[in-house]
């Protein structure tokens, strides 16, 4: 919450602020790939149990 009011904040002072906003946007889509990646292979047991079963 405050890395947003923050980058508000900067926009609002008429601070560039679109390479913290890129580089923000791009941490944040990589954390979602690499739970999305690890959540998907850590559950094959699981749905492969559920489909044989």
């Amino acid at each position: 919450m405050a890395i947003v009011s923050s980058i508000t904040a900067l926009n609002q002072a008429n601070v560039e602020t679109d390479l913290i906003t890129n580089n923000l946007s791009i941490i944040f889509v990589s954390i979602l790939l690499a739970f999305a990646l690890a959540f998907g292979l850590g559950s094959t047991d699981v749905i492969k149990r559920l489909l044989f079963s």
